[in-house]
């Protein structure tokens, strides 16, 4: 059904005179109505799945938090956080999902620095990112520097004492959200 509704991009009297179209072909089961439809569209897709479906990425990004807070200026706050990647990659002789630790410009939306890891993120990853954040010469750069205040989850790997004492050096501000 969702396949249906990305073809017809969110209009669900097309998506219901296709179901018609196949169950005269005998490709289909029973046919609900057009207002049954409609309420399992309503109850099932948030309104940013159905409004990207309807008007594309943009559109639904009006309903998302993304990049909703206010800017301020380049390394006024950054933000960080890690997520597994979604490729398959050698390690060891096992294919294996690497982490990734970045850190984010909430001004620019730039990504300051960043580290890639065979195994879970930890304290020393988030200091790698850091690291590669806060130079600006090559092979970094240009983004980068020093920010005001960075924004981390409750992880323990941002808590650490080691890194928040890696913060407190240039005197930034840690804030969890």
């Amino acid at each position: 059904m969702r396949r249906l509704l990305a073809l017809w991009k969110g209009n669900v009297a097309a998506v219901h005179r296709e179901l018609i179209a196949r169950t005269a072909k005998g490709e289909g089961e029973l046919l609900p109505s057009v207002p049954t439809l409609h309420r399992a569209i309503q109850r099932d897709l948030t309104p940013g799945e159905r409004a990207g479906l309807a008007g594309g990425e943009r559109a639904a990004r009006k309903h998302d938090v993304f990049l909703a807070r206010p800017q301020g200026w380049r390394n006024k706050v950054w933000e960080t956080d890690h997520v597994q990647a979604p490729v398959l990659v050698d390690i060891d002789g096992k294919p294996r999902r690497p982490w990734i630790t970045w850190f984010t410009d909430c001004a620019t939306n730039a990504i300051t620095g960043i580290a890639v890891t065979p195994g879970h993120p930890s304290r020393e990853s988030v200091l790698a990112a850091l690291r590669s954040a806060v130079l600006r010469e090559e092979p970094y750069g240009p983004f980068g520097g020093l920010p005001e205040k960075v924004r981390v989850d409750r992880g323990k790997d941002f808590l650490s004492r080691t890194v928040t004492a890696a913060f407190d050096l240039p005197d930034v501000t840690v804030s969890r959200t």
